[in-house]
């Protein structure tokens, strides 16, 4: 007789945590204001997910890690390089953060593969897309946000439910190759839904006027189209999508419902190629040159080991209380892990490039990962961009052999 225990039958409790892993930053449990600990109802489900994983590991007798041979060792050489720097971090508290912050970002990352390796489905990803448009679409028409830290900075900006606008996009961004398979695939009603879809998704990523998500998002659709030139009419339907989609944005910031700050922040993607705009200290794209190039010199001080994990929090907290924002995550693994620890990250990535270039299965990790380098290169912080850490697992189930499945198969 099957047992449907939680230890065997976890599939739900994983879809669960995985698709309100977004909501990370309005699920955290209130404690004393002067406590430096947060825990979340994310957090809590998360540690749940690993009991019970580790009892399904203890039960079947097998070490279900995610990947093949060659990911599964740079994984664990990746977390042992991050405890190793533990040692020389000049802040133990801050190091012991840091360390449990990619510890969870490990374990979205190993519990996606696992959930994903046995159902085989986007609904965690199609859940995620829905609450954040809906969120966001409320946003914007009522005004409506729930409680979230560091709102206040953001005003004018849409953040739905997540840590910041960045992240809002960043998110939609990389669901959006998702989305545009479903479209491929789809036809009749189920078709004008995709539509709708990803005219949302790409109104909400103007809407943010998060520069690089802006950049991810046309850079997914442009090699999309790439790949579909042998059909011209697919071709044509993205470019009045697009035309739809600028025709909305701009009836929005006519009508009032996009503030002028935000029509301002949108028009400054055409100083992207500008020298002077990268110069002014002052503007966005020079502030973000300015603080690359202080990152640039911390980490050539310690170009090997790295300054250890959790230093970003104590450079610059003469500033802001939360540290030193790089907004680039490459050079914030170069400052906290060194050359060891951002060339072990970056072989896993390349690893997963590589075998999903020789796929014959569908490209939406591979859209997704392309969309990644913009957004890598910009955002605040990846470490708590969790669908990246949820797409990273996805992906790690193409890179196993069919007798690596068969050995863990139940």
């Amino acid at each position: 007789m099957q047992n449907n225990s939680l230890m065997y039958r976890p599939y739900g409790l994983f879809w669960l945590t995985l698709t309100i892993s977004p909501m990370d930053s309005v699920l955290l449990i209130p404690l004393k204001q002067d406590s430096s600990i947060q825990p979340s109802v994310f957090r809590l489900m998360l540690i749940l997910c690993l009991v019970s994983y580790a009892l399904k590991a203890i039960a079947t007798r097998n070490c279900l890690l995610p990947g093949n041979r060659v990911v599964r060792y740079l994984w664990f050489l990746w977390f042992v390089w991050m405890l190793i720097s533990f040692m020389w971090a000049p802040d133990p508290h801050s190091g012991l953060r840091r360390l449990l912050q990619l510890a969870s970002c490990s374990f979205v990352t190993l519990i996606s593969w696992y959930y994903h390796r046995r159902s085989a489905d986007r609904s965690v990803l199609q859940s995620i897309l829905v609450m954040s448009l809906l969120f966001a679409v409320l946003e914007e028409l009522t005004g409506f946000r729930l409680p979230a830290p560091r709102k206040h900075f953001f005003v004018y900006e849409l953040t739905s439910f997540y840590f910041n606008p960045s992240h809002l996009a960043a998110s939609l961004a990389l669901i959006l190759p998702w989305t545009l398979e479903r479209f491929s695939d789809s036809k009749g009603l189920s078709k004008f839904m995709r539509v709708t879809e990803i005219i949302l998704i790409l109104y909400v990523i103007l809407r943010t006027g998060t520069k690089g998500n802006i950049v991810a998002a046309c850079l997914v659709l442009f090699v999309y189209c790439l790949g579909r030139l042998r059909d011209p009419r697919k071709v044509l339907g993205f470019f009045i999508v697009i035309a739809l989609v600028c025709g909305v944005l701009f009836l929005a910031a006519k009508g009032g419902i996009i503030p002028e700050v935000m029509v301002g922040k949108i028009a400054q993607l055409s100083l992207i190629f500008s020298e002077d705009a990268w110069m002014d200290v002052e503007g966005s794209f020079g502030s973000r040159w300015h603080i690359w190039h202080t990152a640039i010199d911390l980490s050539a001080q310690r170009p090997i080991s790295g300054w250890g994990i959790g230093s970003l929090y104590d450079f610059g907290r003469s500033e802001s209380e939360s540290g030193l924002s790089i907004h680039n995550f490459w050079l914030e693994l170069m400052i906290e892990q060194g050359v060891v620890g951002t060339t072990i990250f970056f072989l896993i990535l390349l690893a997963v490039v590589l075998k999903e270039l020789f796929a014959r299965e569908s490209r939406s990790v591979l859209l997704s990962l392309v969309a990644l380098v913009p957004i890598s290169l910009t955002v605040s912080s990846i470490t708590t961009l969790w669908v990246f850490w949820i797409i990273l697992g996805i992906a790690m189930t193409k890179c196993e052999r069919s007798r690596v499945r068969q050995c863990y198969s139940e």
